[in-house]
């Protein structure tokens, strides 16, 4: 640890003794061992005193209408004003609200806590909830897709099974010894044989054509 450097740092450039201890990872009383050695030391430590005290005097009355009006944080008053956490704290703790003020920013941040919770908690169960659905979803479509598949493979039929389905619109012509689509019953339907030979589907019962006629 640079003695030389730390005294510096303190008479010179008036960085505050915690600073200096955080810098050289030493402890507060070892900064103050230093530069309490030193002559100076009295003499500055009443001129900052002083400079504090009328700094608060200058600050008080602002620092305490955003501390205790506006509910700004103690590093946000800092920063605005351009002076340190700790003169801040001063003022505000010399002041007779400062401990209902304390409570109730301790409520408040335990009701923000709560609630924080809460929404976390709710979407948490939201997201388990849409992957959920979205599985159900998936699971459906894939059903219906594959249900679509299946209806829409044709099973190849037979002529012989499409004229059987259809048989009354047939009648038997005894001399082709065929089985002939009956006009009678209106316009063809494409997928209908105009005939179909008798052998091919002996095993139908069928009319005669010329019975037709009669």
């Amino acid at each position: 640890m640079n003695k030389q450097e730390i005294i510096n740092m303190y008479f010179n450039k008036n960085i505050p003794v915690q600073d200096i201890a955080n810098k050289f990872s030493k402890s507060r009383a070892a900064i103050y061992k230093i530069v309490k050695a030193d002559i100076r030391y009295e003499e500055t430590k009443n001129f900052r005193e002083q400079k504090k005290n009328e700094l608060v005097k200058e600050n008080q009355n602002l620092v305490k209408k955003l501390f205790f009006d506006e509910h700004k944080k103690v590093c946000e008053i800092a920063r605005d004003l351009n002076i340190s956490n700790t003169l801040v704290t001063k003022i505000i703790k010399s002041d007779n609200r400062y401990e209902n003020e304390k409570s109730r920013r301790k409520l408040e941040s335990k009701k923000k806590n709560v609630e924080a919770t809460k929404e976390i908690v709710n979407k948490k169960r939201q997201r388990m909830r849409s992957s959920y659905d979205s599985s159900i979803v998936s699971g459906m479509m894939l059903l219906q897709k594959q249900n679509a598949i299946s209806m829409s493979t044709t099973r190849k039929i037979s002529t012989t099974g499409i004229v059987t389905a259809n048989l009354n619109h047939y009648v038997y012509d005894s001399k082709r010894q065929k089985l002939v689509f009956d006009n009678s019953c209106g316009d063809r339907p494409i997928d209908l044989p105009k005939s179909i030979k008798i052998h091919t589907c002996d095993y139908i019962p069928f009319k005669a054509y010329e019975e037709s006629k009669v």
